[in-house]
């Protein structure tokens, strides 16, 4: 038999997908936006994630309400706080996606095809996101620790950009701003990476407990 408190958990998950799924598409589709480097798609972003932000602040609501309500301990109460957490986390990288969809409106000026990583970038954060919320409701600590681990790559990726792009920003001045722009979007998906590897810690604290933010994954 179902008590009230699961069945307001299940609620919540179901919530949460639907945030999270809206969240993924939203990258996906900035990320293509800037793959491609064409505009068409910038408001969409914007508009998808002003859905978004109201739907944070509805799971923010419901997560007080049912710690109100119910009063939850151990596990479940470590489950409820989690969700506040990434629930902002979230809101972060769709507005994240959206500075990097914006960032095509000067990018696309230019003629230059070498995106320095950014296409590399793309496909391993997008996998980090994918797989920090799939192991989020499975509570899955092993999928959560090989998400973390991903993210030594990404910060990997992004320090190889910037030595290739400081290598070469003396010898084109003319496509400087071009250059700076695609440093900074490799900035905004490592801030991606980041938050998906908050959300693959926040599994950890709900399983053991034990908060292991600022730790070095091998």
């Amino acid at each position: 038999m179902t008590t009230n408190l699961e069945a307001s958990i299940n609620e919540l998950k179901t919530s949460f997908q639907n945030i999270s799924s809206l969240v993924i598409d939203n990258v996906k589709l900035a990320s293509e936006t800037l793959i491609k480097q064409e505009k068409q798609d910038i408001n969409t972003v914007k508009e998808n994630d002003n859905e978004i932000d109201k739907k944070e602040i509805l799971l923010e609501e419901t997560c007080i309400q049912i710690i109100a309500m119910h009063q939850p301990k151990g596990q479940t109460l470590r489950f409820i706080i989690a969700m506040l957490k990434v629930n902002n986390d979230l809101e972060r990288i769709s507005d994240l996606a959206v500075n990097m969809a914006k960032s095509v409106k000067t990018l696309s000026e230019y003629k230059e095809e070498n995106l320095f990583f950014l296409h590399e970038m793309i496909t391993k954060v997008l996998a980090m996101l994918e797989g920090s919320i799939q192991a989020l409701l499975d509570l899955n600590t092993k999928q959560a620790i090989r998400i973390c681990a991903l993210d030594e790559e990404v910060d990997t990726l992004k320090h190889k950009q910037r030595k290739e792009i400081l290598e070469i920003i003396n010898k084109k001045p003319k496509i400087t701003e071009y250059l700076l722009d695609i440093i900074i979007n490799g900035r905004r998906l490592e801030r991606i990476a980041d938050l998906c590897t908050n959300i693959a810690e926040d599994i950890i604290y709900i399983k053991e407990g034990e908060i292991i933010r600022h730790r070095k994954w091998d």
